[in-house]
């Protein structure tokens, strides 16, 4: 798999990886509406039931954090929206524009701009409203695999990076 290139100044497109967290599911639409206008395009938006081994495979990098067995807690027999997104510039990557709307992964360390603001309370504050997997199209492939599994003989990423790739097609199309 390559990384994106994005040293051309044609436009090139690029997927990446989220999850809306249990506490943040009722902000779906708000979420959509926010990332939408900035440019990221919805190639799939599901509702999935998050298993313990779902959740300690996702925040396995975390293992031996002492908020580990706390945050597993918080989205094992949970349910969350997986998004995949589409984006197609030159400058950015898709999970790096999602990344930067986010905003830090700290919500006290967020400004009112970041989607990671809305979760400022206590109660949430370990749950950060939303998950973006890291810049880099490998993360963002082990991510899809763990939430989707494969799509027969191809990869959940080579599956949606072929939507997205269509999906940009016929928005030119529409716009000629």
């Amino acid at each position: 798999m390559e990384d994106w290139n994005l040293d051309s100044n044609r436009p090139q497109t690029s997927v990446g990886f989220g999850l809306i967290k249990p506490h943040a599911k009722e902000l779906l639409p708000s979420l959509v509406q926010r990332l939408q206008g900035e440019g990221l395009h919805v190639i799939d938006c599901s509702l999935v039931d998050v298993t313990r081994e779902m959740a300690e495979a996702h925040y396995a990098e975390h293992r031996e954090a002492e908020f580990f067995p706390r945050t597993v807690a918080a989205l094992a027999g949970q349910q969350v929206y997986r998004l995949v997104l589409a984006y197609n510039r030159s400058d950015m990557s898709a999970a790096k524009k999602l990344r930067t709307l986010l905003g830090p992964t700290n919500p006290k360390l967020a400004e009112p701009k970041d989607i990671r603001y809305l979760a400022r309370d206590e109660e949430h504050m370990h749950n950060n409203v939303m998950h973006g997997s890291d810049d880099d199209a490998e993360v963002v492939s082990e991510e899809m695999e763990l939430w989707y599994g494969p799509f027969g003989e191809s990869s959940a990423y080579e599956v949606f990076m072929a939507r997205a790739i269509r999906f940009f097609e016929q928005q030119r199309q529409c716009d000629e």
